[in-house]
């Protein structure tokens, strides 16, 4: 965890922030003051000339007094709540492969999760989607590959029906060798993106994640108006800032994916 500042933790203005943890450490010290008295022993004696004696001992006392006092310091620490840690650098990846030999070009560690009849299995402009965390923008998915343009402008200033001619490069040291119309899109979440999915979940460490077509969204037709989104090509991968997977997956009926984002998918 962060240790983040109280503007941080007032963020949303809640009267309990979910977001912050506070932690409140008491510590006592105790003293102990020991006062010592004590008399001291004399003794007199006296002697006449009829040889008798008298002798006076006095007997020596002491007392002892103990004090024991303590004062106690408090400490206030504030912590971001765990879920921003996760969400902050989080990895959001959406790949189409055109080809099935553009596998053997992946880096390892990236399984292919889809019916192996997706491969090659998309060729329109109508597959611009958008990734949302507990109802906050999260990232596009960019897998128009029919040399499109135009549309409606979303909320990141990008066209609906255009191609952006994105292949997945980024994965092969910025040359792509594969199938011209294999696509690859990839968002890394800011903090400000972490703090408001955090706020929107509540502070727990699941986020619901959401894969809107964007044609519908933005209410706008694409491919001489045809009204249909192309959603079930998609692989949809999303790992940590040190490649930890924590989704990997292929976007099919559903549009609603519960992710944890602190551990790690088994």
């Amino acid at each position: 965890m962060t240790v983040v500042d109280l503007k941080t933790c007032e963020y949303f203005f809640l009267p309990v922030n979910p977001l912050c943890v506070t932690t409140t450490t008491t510590t006592t010290i105790a003293s102990t003051t020991t006062t010592t008295s004590s008399t001291s022993t004399s003794t007199t004696s006296t002697t006449s000339s009829s040889t008798t004696t008298s002798s006076t001992t006095t007997t020596t006392s002491s007392s002892t007094t103990t004090t024991t006092s303590t004062s106690s310091t408090t400490t206030t620490t504030t912590t971001a709540a765990p879920i921003i840690e996760c969400l902050k650098g989080l990895v959001v990846e959406t790949i189409y492969l055109a080809s099935p030999y553009d596998l053997a070009l992946l880096p390892s560690g990236y399984t292919y999760p889809c019916p192996s009849g997706t491969i090659g299995a998309h060729g329109c402009n109508r597959a611009f989607f958008e990734l949302y965390g507990n109802g906050v923008y999260m990232a596009d998915s960019l897998m128009n590959n029919a040399r499109g343009t135009g549309g409606a402008t979303t909320y990141s200033g990008k066209k609906v029906c255009t191609d952006y001619y994105n292949t997945p490069a980024y994965l092969t040291g910025g040359v792509w060798t594969g199938h011209a119309f294999s696509r690859y899109s990839r968002t890394v979440l800011t903090e400000q993106q972490a703090i408001d999915i955090a706020a929107a979940g509540g502070g727990g460490t699941t986020i619901t994640v959401s894969f809107l077509a964007a044609m519908t969204t933005y209410s706008c037709t694409c491919d001489n108006g045809n009204l249909q989104p192309h959603k079930d090509v998609t692989w949809l991968r999303i790992s940590t800032s040190e490649g930890v997977v924590l989704y990997n997956g292929c976007i099919s009926g559903s549009n609603l994916y519960t992710i944890d984002v602190c551990h790690s998918e088994t």
